[in-house]
């Protein structure tokens, strides 16, 4: 997208630069190596137009909109978990859209799903609230510790 126009002053290292003109109008000063190699292909105009049609690919021009927020707190599953957008909406409707511990409702806004996973075996279990996650967490996934505070609540009487 650029059209080399002269030889621009070197750079503060010496490097060569040249003075260029986007297709866009732009006129910009690049490195000649940077155009040799590649790395400089527009005046920067090209990036803006990647993500918008990497936003439109996924149906997503619009921040606000909810399929975008979705994807935006999903992506990092498949590399966190290693399970996908797809397969965490799969998850949601296998539960209804509930915690699998409590049962509370899922709201999307205050009441979000959190993954659960083992943290020996790194497997998902299932999506819980925050609550019944920071639970599990404080007991550290220790069922012996778990059933002692049941045996707790059972047994205790408020003083």
């Amino acid at each position: 997208m650029l059209t080399v126009l002269y030889r621009a002053e070197n750079d503060p290292r010496n490097n060569t630069q040249w003075l260029c003109k986007c297709d866009c109008g732009n006129e910009y000063i690049t490195r000649g190596a940077a155009l040799r190699n590649g790395d400089t292909k527009s005046c920067g105009c090209m990036t803006a137009e990647w993500i918008r049609q990497a936003q439109t690919k996924h149906g997503m021009t619009n921040p606000d909109h909810p399929e975008y927020r979705f994807y935006i707190r999903t992506r990092p599953l498949l590399r966190k978990y290693g399970i996908t957008p797809d397969e965490y909406k799969e998850m949601l409707k296998e539960q209804q859209d509930k915690c699998k511990i409590c049962e509370r409702d899922f709201d999307g806004e205050v009441n979000v799903p959190h993954v659960d996973h083992c943290h020996s075996s790194g497997k998902v279990r299932g999506l819980i609230c925050r609550t019944c996650n920071t639970g599990l967490g404080n007991f550290e996934d220790r069922t012996d510790w778990l059933k002692k505070a049941v045996e707790y609540l059972e047994t205790s009487h408020a003083l």
